[in-house]
């Protein structure tokens, strides 16, 4: 399979949030982050919305987002506008 990343990514272990409406909110954990995108472990891909915010840690700061793939228990978004840091 080739790499069809185009960032470097780094290996990490970072609660998350999915935010989903001012009510609504999944937890997830980050395995992969990137500029551009990352991995999220989630419990269940199928209740994850093809577009999102994430919330990354106790940064205040929301990313809009959206699925690149979907596997069992994860998933691989990109980052709409790149993150800063």
């Amino acid at each position: 399979m080739s790499e069809r990343r185009t960032g470097l990514r780094s290996r990490t272990l970072k609660g998350a949030k999915i935010i989903l409406d001012k009510n609504s909110v999944l937890d997830c954990v980050v395995r992969d982050l990137t500029k551009l995108g990352a991995r999220l472990k989630v419990e269940n891909s199928m209740h994850v919305p093809d577009e999102f915010q994430l919330q990354l840690g106790a940064d205040a700061i929301k990313h809009a987002t959206s699925i690149v793939w979907r596997g069992f228990g994860e998933i691989g978004v990109k980052f709409e506008t790149p993150r800063s840091h």
